[in-house]
């Protein structure tokens, strides 16, 4: 077994989740674990004349009279999502509370200066009306949440912070999204049958240096590994997983355990062959010996569809909700997510309490 290598624990405060499974977390995450979806035909088309397949925001898409996937449409995802993560931040910590905002990778085709603008403005709003000086942004798509976790240590481990809520929101959903994906051929369509399903989705996290009360159940992230693939899928070479690899090696070894001790493993998956072929070779790697009892795998996005950059701060209040209303399989969580050349891995940790037993 690896050794733990101390770093600063992150212990979530409270979560939130919008998706097309649900428009709060409880309800996203009972529809996640039931299998249930929301999949129904847009007003996209593919090659063929077909209609695309995807996940919609149903309720607030309709209040959005601009375009499917607009910036305010985006913000009233995330202002809901963020307004149920804070609801776990402790009196008086408004002012304290840095945010670190999540975005789409920058080569897709968005206005990010835009969004960014209108969804720090959000959570300005809910913070009080003024952002802590130490908010950013980060435009790296899903794998953005092992950088974001990173800075969201060193705020708190150096008390620049007392509180960080990491917030992501991302849409598929709008032509130039839906464009770019058809031209990379990407999506899963009547043409072709190796692709994803466009969502979107809107998630936060609350995470502080120090626990909760004592004796509730809760969930610790104490692994954290990012690393750079060379193969990326816009690289045409063969990717065997390396990247991916040497991200879950660091995550599992800050949390002293092997792969073999992993209960329950969540990732962003979505449907890309080239995606589940890097996650086989990667985990081959790390795999030294076999699991202490079977390992339960799950994909989100067979249920709501491939929603980027939500993605990180989702996996995170999923298996949060997982142990607060005690259905994690045991006390350990993987989480592992790519997007480009960007790899991340999270080891967290459930502690139940005695009732939920």
């Amino acid at each position: 077994m690896n050794r733990p290598v101390t770093r600063q624990p992150l212990h979530v405060l409270g979560a939130g989740l919008v998706s097309s499974a649900g428009y709060c977390l409880p309800s996203s995450a009972a529809a996640i674990r039931a299998a249930v979806d929301h999949f129904e035909e847009t007003q996209f088309v593919d090659g063929l004349g077909e209609p695309i397949i995807g996940a919609r925001v149903q309720d607030l898409a309709a209040h959005d009279q601009s375009v499917l996937g607009g910036v305010q449409h985006w913000v009233g995802m995330l202002s809901l999502a963020m307004d149920e993560a804070l609801a776990g931040l402790p009196a008086m910590q408004a002012e304290r509370t840095a945010v670190l905002l999540l975005l789409p990778e920058s080569e897709r085709e968005l206005d990010h200066a835009e969004i960014a603008t209108a969804c720090l403005g959000a959570a300005a709003g809910l913070l009080g009306g003024r952002l802590h000086a130490a908010s950013r942004c980060f435009t790296l798509g899903s794998a953005g949440i092992g950088p974001a976790l990173g800075a969201a240590r060193e705020l708190l481990s150096s008390g620049a912070a007392q509180c960080v809520l990491i917030a992501a929101v991302d849409s598929w959903l709008s032509t130039h999204c839906i464009q770019q994906a058809l031209q990379a051929e990407r999506l899963l369509s009547s043409d072709k049958g190796d692709g994803f399903l466009p969502g979107e989705a809107a998630s936060a996290i609350l995470l502080g240096a120090v626990p909760p009360t004592a004796g509730q159940s809760g969930l610790t992230i104490v692994g954290l590994g990012v690393a750079e693939e060379a193969a990326s899928l816009a690289s045409g070479e063969p990717n065997y997983g390396r990247g991916l690899a040497a991200a879950l090696r660091m995550a599992l070894g800050e949390a002293g355990l092997g792969l073999h001790q992993i209960q329950l493993c969540l990732a962003d998956l979505a449907g890309e062959e080239y995606h589940f072929e890097e996650a086989a070779y990667a985990f081959s790697r790390v795999e030294s010996q076999p699991a202490e009892r079977a390992r339960e795998s799950l994909l989100p996005a067979t249920r709501i569809g491939e929603v980027g950059a939500a993605f990180g701060p989702l996996l995170v209040a999923y298996a949060w909700q997982l142990a607060r209303i005690a259905r994690a399989p045991g006390p350990h969580t993987l989480l592992h997510l790519g997007c480009d050349s960007l790899r991340s891995a999270i080891v967290c940790r459930s502690t139940f309490a005695p009732e939920s037993c």
